[in-house]
């Protein structure tokens, strides 16, 4: 899944890939050694009038994860 994003969803428990109606398990991502992980935090671009400028995203580590 090279250049997917997906998001959790607490609702769900699960991940769901933006832009399409895809819900992957917490085990699939979990357990992909590819998986890139980030905690998405308020940005530093709050004057740019696209809403994602209001977002940064740092990587963080598998192990560094509560996973459910």
């Amino acid at each position: 899944d090279v250049g997917r994003k997906y998001t959790f969803d607490p609702k769900l428990g699960k991940f769901r890939m933006h832009f399409e109606n895809v819900v992957v398990e917490v085990a699939d991502i979990r357990d992909n050694p590819d998986a890139n992980l980030y905690l998405q935090m308020h940005g530093q671009g709050q004057k740019e009038r696209h809403p994602i400028a209001d977002l940064d995203y740092q990587p963080i580590a598998a192990d560094e994860i509560n996973w459910l």
